[in-house]
């Protein structure tokens, strides 16, 4: 029994360790400049509330992404992982979700998906970086707003 319990322990004292190294390759987005990010997102050429935009840095982008949350006429503002608004300048894949209530309807702001049965209305490839065809690139100074047309139908 000891060497059973020397055994679950050891992985749980190791496996915790394992992530700090990325915060010295990736510099804390609270030390870069951060530039406005805005935009309205469509799906099929409507306006979707609740769309989730990842902002998920390319090789050579500076920081560790950040995020966004359609409202209801479909506009968004992009937060960096620290939580200020903007992201940094360089190259995006955007990783896209959205979930809904199995009705269509929006996730009430006040549940949680879990606990609405959600469905994702859009293809799960949307949401990894091998399989998005969304990609944007931040220039440093003011970016035009980005009108983000989701077409589920285009393969």
């Amino acid at each position: 029994m000891r060497q059973l319990t020397r055994f679950l322990i050891i992985p749980l004292l190791v496996v915790p360790g394992l992530g700090c190294g990325r915060s010295e390759r990736v510099p804390p987005d609270q030390d870069l400049q951060l530039y406005p990010v805005t935009g309205k997102v469509t799906v099929n050429g409507k306006a979707a509330e609740g769309v989730a935009i990842g902002f998920q840095p390319a090789d050579g982008t500076p920081g560790s992404g950040g995020f966004a949350l359609s409202g209801p006429e479909g506009q968004f503002e992009a937060t960096s992982a620290s939580g200020r608004p903007g992201l940094p300048a360089g190259k995006y894949h955007l990783l896209l979700t959205w979930l809904t209530t199995p009705d269509g309807k929006p996730i009430p702001r006040d549940a949680l998906a879990a606990d609405t049965g959600f469905v994702n209305q859009l293809p799960e490839r949307f949401n990894t970086v091998e399989g998005t065809p969304y990609f944007m690139e931040v220039n440093a100074g003011e970016n035009p707003p980005l009108n983000l047309d989701i077409n589920t139908k285009a393969r």
